[in-house]
């Protein structure tokens, strides 16, 4: 079915590495670019007088310490609200205020959404415009897991219709599945 083919492979790497520089230009002509500079220094141990980060830093230490206090189901009450911001991290923000129980019924969608609607197209013979928006959808979940360690999105009005929009691509590969698996029949 897939043949190995080291000219096709050397194109997709050089192809990679050419958008991966022009992505990595633009973000360097970008007025955001100091403020990842400042954030690389603070994170490798650089110390770097980042007011950001310093702040988000203790934000997490203090959500841990509260999450401490009552790890299974949280505290319950918007913690970080109290101080009048939040916690910039939405893993931190779930266990701060709801625990273990919260984290894991929050990520249990994604889990579901991935595992149920995502992974279909790669294991059964779906056309290749299905794996494509399946694969669309596997790496926006990626992306927003790892922005989620620097946002809080679980309260974010722009989150539901996001995800909406998401799952409803996800159900669209499923009901592709069922009406070949009855085509099928």
């Amino acid at each position: 079915r897939f043949k190995f083919n080291l000219a096709r492979l050397f194109l997709l790497g050089f192809a990679a590495c050419f958008i991966g520089l022009v992505i990595g230009f633009l973000v360097y002509l970008s007025p955001f670019f100091g403020r990842f500079e400042e954030i690389f220094f603070a994170l490798s141990g650089q110390y770097y007088e980042e007011a950001s980060y310093d702040t988000r830093i203790l934000f997490i230490e203090e959500g841990i310490k509260v999450w401490l206090r009552s790890p299974i189901i949280g505290v319950w009450c918007g913690f970080f609200r109290e101080w009048g911001t939040y916690a910039h991290s939405n893993y931190i923000d779930l266990l701060c205020n709801y625990g273990i129980v919260g984290l894991v019924s929050f990520y249990s969608i994604y889990y579901l959404i991935i595992k149920k609607y995502l992974w279909i197209p790669f294991k059964q013979n779906f056309n290749l415009e299905t794996k494509k928006r399946a694969f669309f959808c596997l790496v926006f979940f990626g992306i927003l897991m790892i922005w989620e360690v620097a946002a809080v999105t679980h309260s974010d009005r722009y989150f539901p219709p996001l995800m909406g929009a998401i799952y409803a691509m996800s159900i669209q590969i499923y009901i592709n599945y069922r009406s070949m698996k009855l085509y099928n029949r």
